[in-house]
């Protein structure tokens, strides 16, 4: 498999800064020894702006990771992330009950492939309104937070913690999750059944 090269070569589906540095910091923990070259393109995630459903995150993250391979075809791994939402309710008005999480898929050159989410926590009601209402969580984030382009920056999960957990580190750990698969070659991992143009 490629993980035996020396140098590894990621393409990332995207080219913001923060899912590219979790990709690198989550690669090199993962792969200790290696070299890493990494770049990111723009490729469209093919959901709405702001998915609204676990469902529609994972596919968004399929979908870009299935154009930076088609674009970047010489690669030995290619990093496909989606933020999404999805409204829950536990018992409380559904309306005003909103989770965050991030879908992350990585493919091997081979084509193994892993996929992971990152833990989910809920939004102040303020920004729920905003996102209910067509915004996307990164304006909705700026607007009541009085920042701007937080979604390249430190996150929703930065700004509800205080740096404590930021955007990239909150990546970084569902891109270690997403390698499992790919690090454990001699056990078969059933994925999810997305979309049958996948394959899976």
């Amino acid at each position: 498999m490629a993980a035996t090269t020396t140098n590894l070569r990621l393409v990332v589906a995207s080219k913001n800064p923060v899912k590219i540095g979790a990709t690198r910091d989550g690669f090199e923990k993962s792969f200790p020894g290696h070299t890493f070259s990494i770049s990111g393109v723009d490729v469209p995630s093919d959901v709405a702006a702001q998915p609204m459903t676990s469902r529609e995150t994972l596919v968004g993250a399929l979908n870009r990771l299935h154009a930076a391979r088609a674009l970047v075809p010489d690669a030995d791994y290619w990093i496909g992330i989606e933020g999404g939402v999805e409204q829950t309710n536990f018992g409380g008005d559904a309306a005003d009950v909103m989770e965050v999480f991030a879908w992350i898929v990585i493919e091997a050159a081979d084509g193994t492939r892993g996929m992971g989410r990152t833990g989910s926590f809920f939004l102040p009601e303020a920004v729920v309104k905003l996102v209910v209402g067509g915004l996307e969580l990164g304006h909705a984030d700026d607007q009541v937070f009085g920042g701007s382009n937080s979604k390249q920056k430190t996150g929703s999960v930065g700004l509800l913690t205080q740096d404590r957990i930021t955007r990239q580190s909150y990546y970084e750990h569902a891109v270690l999750l997403a390698l499992i698969p790919l690090q454990n070659t001699r056990f078969r991992f059933v994925l999810p059944v997305v979309d049958a143009q996948y394959g899976m």
